[in-house]
């Protein structure tokens, strides 16, 4: 008896001394850190789909995942730009599917939506999960795979990713896969997760979509002699000075045609740059021949919060960047860039074979 209770005092302590960690590693399936499930509130409008109905008891979710107030909150404390530097889990209901959510998952195998803690309430006090991969951390190869009302735990770092100083931070996860749905109630994930892992962060930034994120590199990357160069300065496929004539616009020059799905490509409050905002794309098309080289001289350096060239994913080809220069290499008719947070340059030289 006496062994008993010491064995049990032994497993209380560690209990306690578990649960204080922050949690790095999901769990394996059994008790979650600490031996304790989440207890999740029920949904106040009694509606038969709360948590508590749903099949979770075997979750085993940890006790220290966050609700979306309190993930909320966590990224309120940051600097913009800035992560958390922990990985947290973070449980809710999905609210909204994001519009780039179904592109997501089509061409990268990750999905966009955003959270809520009271299903249906519809509260501007949600949290998004940006360009999470699946179960296990596996690509997903079905949109409905997360539906509206679904309950979810995610997993990764988190952010606050603010535009400038005039707009609303928006709260979310780090991009590029580096967070991923731990467990979910829709029944259609688990066949969906099937594809291969994304492969986690990488070191070309916060945010934006999976494939090539590219390498740093120490060489110098110049603009080579025979490329057909896009200036800013006199390669313009719109001039506007307001944000909301932002939109699709393209320049085309020797059999070559740059495109933006959002953006500008002229001037823009009298800045002379090629802009391609957050989460969205520029793709380089050729009928000249196929492109052997993309470099872009961009307004800002690696490293810094926006605007630099580690900022852009690609797939296909290799990629690399050093200071404001990034280059890409292959061997293709079209090639299409991602935007994690919003690039900006002031030249795209192309050359073709």
């Amino acid at each position: 008896m006496k062994l008993n209770k010491i064995f049990a005092a032994f497993m209380l302590i560690a209990a306690v001394a578990f649960t204080a960690c922050e949690p790095q590693v999901p769990p394996t399936p059994g008790p979650g850190p600490g031996g304790n499930d989440t207890t999740v509130t029920e949904d106040p409008t009694d509606d038969p789909t709360t948590p508590s109905a749903l099949d979770t008891a075997g979750w085993n979710i940890p006790a220290e995942a966050l609700t979306v107030a309190q993930a909320r909150e966590k990224c309120a404390a940051l600097e913009a730009g800035a992560t958390t530097g922990t990985k947290y889990y973070v449980m809710g209901y999905v609210k909204k599917i994001h519009k780039k959510h179904a592109e997501g998952i089509s061409g990268f195998g990750n999905a966009q939506f955003y959270m809520e803690d009271v299903k249906g309430a519809n509260s501007y006090d949600d949290f998004m999960a940006y360009q999470v991969y699946g179960l296990e951390g596996k690509k997903i190869n079905n949109p409905d795979a997360v539906a509206v009302g679904d309950f979810v735990v995610i997993y990764g770092e988190l952010t606050k990713y603010q535009y400038d100083a005039n707009s609303d931070p928006v709260y979310e996860t780090v991009g590029k896969g580096a967070a991923y749905i731990w467990k979910s109630t829709n029944p259609l994930l688990a066949e969906s997760s099937t594809g291969e892992a994304g492969g986690g962060s990488t070191d070309s930034g916060n945010g934006g979509s999976t494939g090539n994120g590219g390498t740093s590199t120490d060489s110098d990357i110049a603009v080579p002699a025979d490329a057909v160069v896009f200036d800013a300065d006199a390669d313009q496929g719109n001039a506007t000075t307001d944000y909301n004539q932002a939109g699709a616009y393209e320049v085309t020059k020797d059999g070559l045609t740059i495109a933006v799905t959002k953006g500008c490509l002229g001037t823009y409050n009298n800045e002379m740059h090629y802009r391609i905002y957050k989460g969205e794309t520029l793709t380089i098309t050729s009928t000249a021949g196929n492109i052997k080289e993309v470099v872009f001289t961009c307004t800002g350096n690696v490293g810094d919060e926006k605007y630099g060239p580690d900022r852009f994913t690609v797939d296909g080809g290799e990629y690399v960047y050093s200071g404001a220069n990034g280059q890409w290499k292959g061997d293709a008719s079209t090639v299409t860039f991602t935007a994690s947070v919003q690039v900006r340059a002031s030249q795209i030289a192309v050359v073709v074979e």
